[in-house]
């Protein structure tokens, strides 16, 4: 199910407005809550990208499980690509906390071991539910796990380029340099591109929170499985809520400013928009279109 009007009405106006808003009150709002020891800013940190990391492996296990099987070399090529991909977003996600708990000052054995359980994780659960779940339309599968994945790539390209052209120190890495932290804070109108694509100058917009909205795609599903048509709003509403939960976390461990994570909501709120009305609509009458060879 598409956003509705209303949600549009509701949504952009108050993204917009906060946007505006925090842009004057920024370095105001990270005093306030800035803690780099925070527990709940690191669960943030570790666990923001991972539902939506998770609904990429199970895309990527639906196109396995309906992979073109019309020869013996197309139905091993297609499940080879399908499998690798699974087993891509699965270790993402395990990498992605080797890297962020590099500063916790945990052993080198826990770190590995969490990552390696979350990505096997990540990979039993997605490759099970895909298995397990009654599709009576195999294209719509295929068109449903498209979008997730063209929407995971869309809002990757999205993110970094921004962060290029801003170029905003985080804030964690400010207080670690000489002299009082304020002088050195960038406020988000100044963009300061310099072809530096350190992940200290890489603050605006937030990537966690662009992911943590980007989950939001899970409401589509009632496009494949009928039983969950009537939940999409509530599956959308998780989304927002999970997002926001993500955004305040990045403000307290230093990652991001305020306006960082506002626009990283409205970037990806955007995004999905987009496609979930202009794209998905249209692809997946394409699909229906298109001829479905027989499988040997």
């Amino acid at each position: 199910m598409k956003i509705t009007k209303i949600e549009r009405f509701i949504i952009y106006p108050i993204l917009i407005g906060l946007l505006i808003l925090f842009a004057f009150f920024d370095l105001n709002i990270t005093h306030a809550l800035y803690n780099p020891t925070s527990i709940y800013g690191r669960i943030g940190e570790n666990l923001a990208e991972m539902p939506f990391q998770l609904l990429c492996v199970f895309a990527c296990c639906l196109l396995f499980k309906y992979r073109n099987k019309s020869s013996k070399l197309v139905n091993i090529l297609w499940g080879a690509l399908f499998l690798f991909l699974a087993l891509f977003f699965s270790g993402y996600s395990g990498g992605r906390l080797i890297s962020y708990s590099k500063n916790y000052g945990w052993s080198k054995a826990l770190r590995w071991g969490l990552a390696v359980g979350i990505s096997i994780l990540h990979f039993v659960i997605g490759g099970v539910c895909a298995y397990f779940a009654k599709i009576d339309n195999p294209r719509k599968a295929v068109a449903f796990s498209l979008f997730v994945l063209i929407m995971w790539v869309g809002s990757f390209l999205m993110m970094n380029i921004f962060k290029f052209f801003w170029h905003r120190p985080r804030w964690r890495y400010i207080v670690t340099l000489e002299g009082n932290p304020d002088q050195y804070f960038v406020p988000v109108y100044i963009l300061g591109c310099n072809g530096n694509l350190s992940s200290n100058f890489a603050s605006f917009p937030s990537g966690h929170t662009i992911n943590a909205i980007g989950v939001i795609s899970v409401s589509l599903l009632g496009y494949i499985l009928p039983k969950f048509d009537k939940s999409s709003f509530l599956l959308r509403l998780f989304a927002y809520i999970w997002a926001i939960l993500c955004a305040i976390s990045r403000i307290i461990v230093g990652a991001h400013f305020a306006t960082d994570v506002t626009a990283g909501f409205l970037l990806g709120f955007l995004l999905f928009d987009l496609m979930s009305t202009f794209f998905y609509p249209f692809f997946m009458k394409k699909v229906e279109e298109t001829p479905q060879k027989k499988s040997v």
